[in-house]
């Protein structure tokens, strides 16, 4: 019986993306140039340094998972072109 394996292309793109996003609001989160905010009534909470984590966190999780998917795609090429040297 042959697995099937399942296109991860577009997933794999989204990730690249949704990386290259998350970078971008870090940077700007970061400087000073945006800031994230929660109303509470009439005034405003700051919660950009929570902001900030949650970014981090979610960038190194996709870094991870293009990784995984990276070393699992090319492990089959490498042995494939190595015998064929």
């Amino acid at each position: 019986m042959k697995v099937m394996k399942p296109d991860i292309e577009p997933v794999l793109l989204w990730c690249k993306q949704e990386l290259v996003s998350v970078w971008q609001r870090l940077e700007l989160l970061e400087a000073g140039k945006i800031g994230t905010y929660e109303r509470d009534g009439s005034t405003s909470i700051d919660t950009t340094a929570q902001t900030i984590e949650q970014l981090k966190m979610k960038f190194s999780t996709l870094e991870a998972l293009l990784a995984e998917a990276q070393s699992t795609n090319e492990a089959p090429q490498r042995e494939g072109s190595a015998g064929s040297k």
